[in-house]
């Protein structure tokens, strides 16, 4: 199974509560970063994994409605 695949699989399975908006990146099918913005998440991400491709998503508050 392809990386991207794994990580979106198991995004699809994150308990999200902790994540509340804010962004998150992935790794391996593991959070490896979380914050409240864009850049300082996937820098992070980044910084501790170097030769990986994050998958990156934000985290939408329960009342958000998705169209």
């Amino acid at each position: 199974m392809l990386q991207k695949e794994i990580n979106y699989n198991e995004f699809l399975k994150l308990n999200t509560e902790n994540y509340t908006n804010k962004w998150i990146a992935m790794i391996d099918g593991k959070v490896v970063s979380a914050s409240k913005t864009f850049k300082q998440t996937f820098n992070e991400a980044k910084r501790r994994f170097p030769n990986k491709r994050p998958l990156i998503a934000k985290i939408p508050s329960r009342k958000a409605m998705i169209l």
